[in-house]
C-alpha cells in the first residue's frame, strides 16, 4: 500500500479545500480514500506535479459516472 500521506500537501488552500469539501458530500469516504491512494500511485509513477488536482480528476469523474 502507498502511505499516501507522506505525498499529499501537508497543507491545502482555500479552493483545494472547498473541492474536498463537495467531494466528500458526494461519494463515500471509502471512495475518497481509494482516490487518494490512486493519485499518489500516479503521480509516482508519472511524476505528477499535483496528485490532488490528478485526485479531484478521478473523483468528478466518478461522480458523473454514477450520476
Amino acid at each position: 500500500m502507498v502511505e499516501w500521506y507522506t505525498h499529499w500537501p501537508k497543507t491545502l488552500t482555500y479552493d483545494q479545500r472547498s473541492s474536498l469539501s463537495r467531494i466528500l458530500s458526494r461519494m463515500p469516504r471509502e471512495d475518497v480514500l481509494c482516490a487518494i491512494q490512486a493519485a499518489v500511485r500516479a503521480s509516482k509513477l508519472r511524476a505528477l506535479d499535483d496528485p490532488f488536482r490528478y485526485f479531484c480528476g478521478i473523483c468528478w469523474n466518478q461522480i458523473k459516472a454514477a450520476a
